[in-house]
């Protein structure tokens, strides 16, 4: 399935743990990433890179 959040494509390989929440809700997931992106002033891109790297350390630590 292609998902993307304007016009960044979220790979299942690339970043397979906001993948998985965009399978479930691809709504909720753009609605997410765009407030992380809003709140740190990131650009997308790096909001979307941040995101997974902490959803992947969460993963790895529970």
């Amino acid at each position: 399935m292609d998902m993307k959040i304007d016009e960044i494509e979220i790979s299942k390989e690339e970043y397979p743990n906001l993948y998985e929440i965009g399978e479930r809700d691809i709504e909720y997931l753009e609605k997410y990433v765009k407030s992380v992106q809003k709140v740190t002033g990131a650009t997308l891109e790096m909001a979307i890179e941040n995101l997974e790297r902490d959803l992947e350390h969460e993963r790895l630590c529970s």
